[in-house]
């Protein structure tokens, strides 16, 4: 009788341990991945087929991925090599040339398969399509004379001794997961968010120290522009000696611009010098204190955690803080203003409302122009949250009757002076080391430090493919659909890695795009059906911003340099907190919750079995 009231209690729960289950094993454990690692001269399509003895190749059983001069390693997920005795390759999708430096596949279960050496090449048996092929030490060789170059390889997979205590662990996590007494956690009032956040930091700070350097997007200029303000506090002018390795194949360096990511994270390094291990580490680990921090944020602003939500809705946005760049940095900046203006209790609020001593409030203002002129000095895509912030201010003066009291303008005055003097600075002491003629001087210095396929002053026909396609020809639909914007970008704003080369199935970024676009309805509904006039103005002033986001990133793309990179989407990510805070009252907590637990576990998903399992490691 027991038993029967146990499963008539729970039925549910066991339902989804079981789907969870073999969810896990059909997806993960009896899926191969292939690690690729290759160069071309031009962007192309990479397909692979598998196959049993004496089955023919087939187009179910078969994936493609693009591949980028500028990128080298990629992977992707095949069948299980329970059933597969050989592959099939089609290195380019055009008439042109190909290395191939390293095929490896690799299974739970299997001995890893390993096709990197002179005589491991020689195995690949040319069928069609192909003019050459050579081997050296560099890799395989391969001249296609057409658009369908084929070459077939046979494997033996050979089988590990049996693992099945690991997957014991497995299924009793899902277990754990699944019977939890969900009923007493901290929904009301978003209570869980902070713990979801120190879970993801300790995911971050894994990513950040296990990974290899130089495995993330453009690391290496980040970080050496870093390693510059380790010993200096002013930035240099363009092409200055010593800046060389700072500069990216693309001649730019962000020594150039405003931002001020890399000062601070120079500063952090320096003070962990005396640690020992690997300096890149010590810069990465700037990222990974600022994420700690945003939690400590999010423990302390109790009527405010709901701001925090949008950070654990995607695995890219943990990825930014894994390892050393600008963005994570203009996030972290973004996430404490807000925090600032709408908690009730912040310390901007205590500032502009309470009473202080006249040094303290000095200081006080000191302090938040600071923030400001961080915020005003950001990377231009952060500057529609400047536009979104300046709107939700006109919002607010015209549709509310309170006004600021004298003391709170001369405070808000400190404020503003303090952001103009340092923005004022910096622009200054650029103009001293720079000239009036920057512009000049930057296109100068490119000619002399990018790849040749990147110089301005190379004709277009002989420039990287990835550049000004719409001065190419490329016509808008061209370059949403067949160069496959709209698909990269959405792959890239949930769940990408290395130099975007470790992708998840499909499935996974449908479903992502499917519980994405249910949390963004949730928010629409909730900020329309209901509300004051405030709040409906400020839905659309986001909604007007989002867009201008997108359409900002694509244009980039199309006239200048090909890089759908989900990233640049993530100013809207803070704009998106504030307008859950302000609508806080209305959200049914429990669907919310829901929508963003099913985010958090597939974004859990994603950076433990693609990227952590993906990335190269120490």
């Amino acid at each position: 009788m027991n038993s029967l009231n146990f499963l008539k209690k729970y039925w549910w729960r066991l339902v989804l341990f079981i789907l969870l289950s073999a969810g896990y094993a059909h997806f993960y454990e009896n899926k191969a991945v292939v690690h690729l690692q290759v160069g071309v001269k031009s962007s192309t399509t990479f397909a692979l087929s598998w196959a049993a003895d004496g089955e023919p190749f087939s187009g179910e059983k078969s994936r493609q991925i693009t591949i980028f001069p500028r990128v080298r390693h990629y992977s992707l997920r095949i069948g299980d090599l329970e059933n597969i005795d050989k592959l099939r390759i089609r290195p380019l999708n055009e008439k042109g040339k190909i290395r191939i430096i390293l095929l490896r596949v690799r299974q739970k279960g299997f001995e890893p398969i390993n096709v990197r050496s002179v005589s491991e090449m020689q195995q690949f048996v040319p069928k069609s399509g192909i003019e050459e092929t050579w081997v050296d030490k560099d890799g395989l060789w391969v001249v296609s004379y057409n658009s369908k170059p084929r070459l077939d390889l046979n494997i033996d997979p050979q089988p590990k001794p049996n693992e099945s205590k690991r997957l014991y662990a497995i299924y009793l996590l899902f277990f754990i997961a699944c019977f939890l007494p969900y009923q007493r956690l901290p929904v009301q009032g978003f209570g869980y968010v902070p713990y979801l956040m120190m879970l993801v930091g300790a995911l971050i700070f894994t990513m950040a120290t296990l990974s290899r350097y130089n495995k993330h997007p453009d690391e290496y200029v980040h970080y050496y522009a870093a390693k510059y303000y380790e010993t200096s506090f002013l930035p240099p002018a363009i092409c200055a000696p010593g800046t060389e390795n700072t500069y990216s194949t693309y001649g730019v360096s962000r020594l150039n611009s405003y931002e001020t990511a890399h000062f601070f994270a120079g500063k952090f390094a320096s003070v962990l010098g005396f640690l020992p291990g690997d300096d890149y580490r010590k810069v990465r680990y700037f990222n990974v204190f600022l994420w700690f921090l945003l939690t400590a944020v999010a423990f302390v602003a109790v009527q405010s955690r709901i701001l925090f939500i949008p950070l654990l809705i995607s695995p890219q946005i943990w990825y930014l803080f894994s390892y050393f760049n600008s963005e994570a940095f203009a996030l972290f900046s973004l996430f404490i203003f807000s925090y600032l203006v709408v908690d009730e209790r912040s310390p901007l609020r205590r500032y502009l409302n309470g009473a202080m001593s006249r040094w303290r409030q000095l200081l006080a203002g000191i302090a938040f122009g600071v923030l400001v002129a961080i915020i005003l000095l950001l990377k231009m895509n952060f500057y529609f949250y400047i536009i979104f912030m300046m709107l939700w201010g006109v919002i607010v003066f015209f549709t509310s009757d309170v006004r600021p009291s004298k003391i709170q303008l001369r405070k808000v005055a400190v404020i503003a002076v303090t952001a103009v003097c340092i923005v004022a600075g910096r622009v200054v002491w650029d103009q001293t080391v720079n000239g009036f003629e920057k512009r000049d001087r930057k296109v100068a210095c490119q000619e002399k430090m990018a790849e040749p396929i990147y110089k301005p002053s190379t004709p277009l026909h002989e420039q990287a493919t990835e550049l000004r396609l719409k001065q190419r020809g490329a016509s808008l639909a061209d370059f949403l659909f067949n160069h496959k914007y709209l698909s990269i970008m959405s792959r890239t704003a949930t769940g990408a890695y290395g130099y975007l080369e470790y992708f998840a199935h499909w499935p996974y970024y449908r479903l992502m795009l499917f519980l994405l676009g249910i949390f963004l309805a949730m928010g629409v509904s909730y900020s329309f059906y209901g509300t004051s006039l405030e709040v409906k103005l400020l839905a659309l002033a986001l909604m007007a911003c989002s867009v201008m986001i997108a359409v900002a990133a694509a244009w980039m793309s199309w006239t200048s340099v090909f890089q759908p990179q989900g990233r640049y989407l993530f100013p809207v990510l803070p704009m998106i907190g504030i307008m859950l805070h302000r609508i806080r009252e209305r959200i049914h907590a429990w669907a919310l919750t829901l929508v963003v637990g099913l985010l958090f576990v597939a974004s859990i998903y994603s950076f433990l079995w693609i990227g952590l399992n993906s990335i190269p490691k120490i």
